[in-house]
């Protein structure tokens, strides 16, 4: 848990119908973190619709979000 509250984030902003914005202040990491082994988190896609039958689309889509990233080289994020 992050610890936040929606009166008053620290980390993550809710934004009423349009989602969430990542609000923590972000600064240059140290040369110890740089040579670290670089990860990236994929969360699943959410089902909006309603629909059930359609949730096949969304897993569907997380799948190829993670193989796509899969496929990078870590090397180029900078």
């Amino acid at each position: 848990m992050l610890g936040d509250s929606a009166r008053s984030p620290r980390f993550i902003e809710t934004l009423p119908r349009l989602g969430y914005r990542f609000i923590a202040p972000v600064g240059q990491p140290g040369e110890a973190a740089m040579a670290a082994k670089k990860m990236l988190l994929v969360l699943p896609f959410e089902n909006l619709c309603g629909d059930c039958e359609q949730e096949y689309f969304v897993e569907g889509l997380t799948e190829e979000m993670i193989s796509q990233l899969g496929q990078l080289n870590p090397r180029s994020w900078g």
